[in-house]
């Protein structure tokens, strides 16, 4: 064990001389890099010294390379030249006291790449969001663009708030020339969006016209989806109706699109002020024979039930009287189940909650046993009061003259239907109710205690009876 130990620490102890080598590597080669930024400084041209070169590193001058020499060539020699911190410390400086030697009254302009393969600092970042300071924005979108920059974007935006009149037309102009590219950005969507509540309302229909012609594929995309919806928010009406157009080409793709269909909730939530597009008449024609399928979709889902929230009763019964024709079919689905669950619940017209409840009544057993659909029958016993619940036993409880097993039990011997029953009993609207149901499933328990899940509601009725027998 001592030979063992000591094995382990002579690992441990050579693993650590490794890592404090490479920091120290590391060390060396960034003061190197900041002693030749000094020298650089130093020999660059001024107007007492003229023109000074200097002898650069074996490694080539990168273009930011080049843009350090450049900036600092306008401001006098450092007289410093000591260890890594002292110089980082006389570069800040520097720099700082170059920001206060600049009039006040003129626009500032900082070089946005001053570092090898970086670009500014957050204290930079910080600096630049004074009023007075202007910078080639040009660059911070491109560096959005290319680098996916969260950072650019970010400053970006805090920009707009602050900005001149005058800088906000000039990122705008900058935004302009790449909003295709920002809008389907991880960060540079962002941007859009934020220019798009801040922006002169030129400038907003500016930008919304840069998207006319686009506006199915960016619906469909990740980030342009959520650009398109600011959009709907902020334009003008009559260029809202123009972009919401462009969607009818592509209904039956878009409307069940796991991106684009929160585009078409955005619109279905519109409120129009003179003259509304025919948006219900485009998406009926497109979809009339199919809104089972879309009801039976994630996103399809989703789509009809804010259809039902949102949309008058005559621009939805088409879709209502489809879901109601196909109410088994759609409560069977993993997603149609919420929609049969809406119009249960949420229905404006007590016909048409009358005729799903009615439904859930007829297909009891089939409804009850299905994953999905048994969820329907719980919502229905749930919220249909009393009533209901005591129609729903009454049809249950009655048997076949070839089968005297009541459907009851098959529904509680079932995988999915035993939480049913299980409901039922728990939450029965009386006593004597819930009394009545143990009892006769008691008759029964033979064959629930045979199942492996008919169990679970054999325990509960004993349960039960054990106080009321």
């Amino acid at each position: 064990m001592i030979l063992v130990f000591f094995f382990w620490l002579s690992c441990r102890l050579s693993q650590e001389l490794e890592a404090e080598q490479l920091r120290n590597n590391v060390k060396d080669r960034e003061i190197q890099q900041l002693k030749y930024e000094v020298q650089v400084k130093q020999n660059a041209p001024t107007p007492e010294s003229g023109h000074r070169t200097v002898t650069a590193p074996a490694t080539a001058t990168t273009p930011s390379e080049a843009a350090l020499i450049s900036t600092m060539s306008s401001t006098g020699p450092l007289d410093y030249v000591g260890d890594g911190a002292s110089v980082r410390s006389s570069l800040r400086n520097r720099w700082a006291a170059d920001e206060k030697s600049i009039p006040q009254t003129q626009a500032r302009r900082l070089s946005y790449d001053r570092r090898e393969g970086r670009g500014l600092s957050n204290g930079e970042y910080r600096r630049m969001l004074d009023k007075n300071i202007n910078a080639d924005w040009s660059i911070i979108v491109d560096k959005i663009i290319q680098d996916t920059d969260q950072q650019a974007s970010i400053f970006l935006q805090h920009k707009l708030k602050s900005a001149t009149p005058e800088q906000r037309e000039s990122i705008f102009r900058s935004i302009q020339r790449h909003s295709y590219a920002l809008m389907t950005n991880r960060f540079g969507n962002f941007l859009v969006q934020r220019f798009l509540e801040l922006g002169t309302r030129d400038q907003i229909n500016q930008i919304a016209s840069t998207m006319q012609g686009h506006i199915v594929s960016l619906a469909m995309e990740p980030f342009g989806c959520h650009v398109v919806q600011k959009a709907l928010d902020n334009v003008e009406e009559a260029i809202k109706v123009e972009l919401v157009s462009e969607l009818f080409q592509n209904i039956p793709e878009t409307i069940t699109h796991r991106y684009a269909c929160h585009v078409w909730q955005k619109v279905f939530e519109i409120r129009w002020n003179t003259h509304p597009p025919a948006v219900m008449y485009h998406v009926n024609s497109a979809l009339k024979g199919r809104w089972a399928q879309v009801a039976l979709d994630e996103t399809g889902s989703l789509v009809i039930q804010n259809i039902f929230e949102n949309l008058t009763e005559h621009d939805k019964r088409p879709i209502l009287n489809e879901v109601l024709d196909n109410i088994v079919m759609i409560a069977k689905g993993q997603w149609g189940n919420w929609v049969i669950q809406h119009v249960l619940e949420q229905a404006e017209k007590g016909s048409d909650r009358d005729r799903a409840f009615n439904t859930v009544l007829d297909e009891a057993v089939q409804l009850s046993t299905d994953q999905f659909a048994s969820k329907v029958v719980e919502k229905a016993l749930r919220i249909g009061g009393p009533a209901f619940l005591t129609r729903f036993v009454d049809r249950v409880s009655v048997g076949r003259k070839d089968r005297p097993r009541i459907p009851l039990i098959d529904i509680a011997s079932d995988q999915y239907g035993n939480y049913v029953v299980q409901w039922l009993i728990m939450n029965a609207s009386s006593t004597e109710l819930k009394v009545a149901v143990s009892r006769l499933i008691k008759r029964h328990m033979v064959s629930l205690r045979g199942s492996k899940y008919g169990q679970k509601v054999a325990f509960l009725v004993e349960k039960i009876l054990r106080n009321y027998d």
